[in-house]
């Protein structure tokens, strides 16, 4: 009894070759057809999202949540496109009538007009080459920073690093030296991105990148700057200011690869070196190119998360600051504001420099 239904459903296709020798008419077309069809559209992009769903569970801390702004303005864009353009159906499909004007849809069907003006050796050439070319492309070996450095003679087998990786490419295993410390840390270099958060999140200076070791920085830092500019080369535009910035003798830049390259004792070493005061720069939040790097950055200066920033720092001469590229030269004005509130506090103790 259970099985009835079904047998209703498939019996027009019991005889699938009278189907297909049948001549076609609106009397021979069964509900099967468009019941096959509307399943097909259905579960087509059910599959897809199944397969993307299994990819972004393998990867590491993946961001699944747009920020508010972008969201919002895809929704107006969509909505004022569907009030501009609604989407329409064509007429009924009527067999026995032949059809002389059909609406042609140019975003699924662009193909078909190529096709037609293209010499069939060229158009087949074509469609076989880009398949090709899109089948291999995730084989194809993009350049790659070199991947981070474990010194292992310093290395205690902590696991911040590994909890802060953002892409799960560092593990821990049993040491293979002879200190006394259980674990040691290891870099998965396929999966390092070179971003430097696990050069901040260790305490022991034992995590470096290649050509940036956390001794490199510290020298670039010991210039007795006025203020010391930590930045993320991602969040901004350098070209654009470069030569405003270099006019701001007063400023000491470093650019880093991410804003979670940045250890507590650098902000340290900055203010032993003469630094009166440091200006962090980061990504939006939501908008780190390396996902969590100006999270776990904040954490630590706020003393939530190791590695801690020392007790007897003076909070209130570092300013935390997130910009987007697009207003890279707002970086300036934002930096003469940090110089004007620090010439206040240091003469009149009026503390307004807050981590924001």
């Amino acid at each position: 009894m259970f099985l009835a239904p079904l047998q209703s459903l498939l019996l027009p296709w019991s005889n699938i070759d009278s189907f297909f020798h049948s001549p076609v008419n609106n009397e021979s077309l069964s509900g099967m057809l468009f019941f096959l069809l509307h399943f097909l559209h259905s579960a087509l992009p059910f599959a897809m999202l199944i397969l993307i769903g299994i990819h972004i569970m393998r990867c590491s801390r993946p961001i699944l949540k747009t920020p508010n702004i972008i969201t919002m303005a895809v929704i107006f864009m969509m909505l004022m496109v569907s009030i501009i353009k609604p989407a329409t159906s064509a007429k009924p499909a009527d067999l026995s009538r032949l059809p002389i004007n059909i609406p042609f849809d140019w975003f699924f069907f662009f193909i078909y007009p190529v096709k037609s003006n293209l010499p069939k050796p060229i158009f087949w050439s074509m469609m076989t080459g880009v398949t090709l070319i899109l089948f291999i492309m995730p084989w194809i070996k993009r350049h790659r920073p070199p991947a981070a450095q474990v010194v292992l003679e310093k290395c205690t087998g902590c696991d911040q690093c590994n909890k802060d990786c953002p892409y799960g490419a560092i593990r821990l295993q049993p040491r293979t030296d002879r200190l006394s410390y259980k674990m040691e840390a290891v870099i998965i270099p396929e999966r390092c991105a070179a971003c430097g958060i696990c050069v901040g999140s260790c305490d022991f200076n034992a995590v470096n990148l290649s050509g940036m070791t956390d001794i490199q920085i510290k020298e670039e830092i010991i210039n007795k700057p006025k203020i010391l500019l930590l930045i993320c080369e991602h969040s901004i535009r350098f070209n654009a200011i470069a030569n405003i910035i270099k006019r701001m003798t007063n400023v000491k830049v470093i650019s880093l690869p991410c804003i979670g390259t940045i250890q507590p004792a650098m902000i340290e070493t900055g203010f032993k070196a003469g630094a009166d005061g440091i200006f962090v720069c980061g990504c939006v939040m939501g908008d780190c190119h390396y996902r969590k790097g100006n999270i776990w950055l904040l954490a630590r200066l706020r003393d939530i998360r190791p590695p801690f920033l020392n007790k007897k720092i003076d909070r209130h001469r570092i300013r935390e600051y997130q910009l987007s590229p697009i207003n890279t030269i707002q970086l300036v004005e934002e930096i003469h504001l940090f110089e004007e509130g620090l010439r206040v506090y240091n003469t009149s103790g009026y503390k307004r420099l807050q981590i924001t």
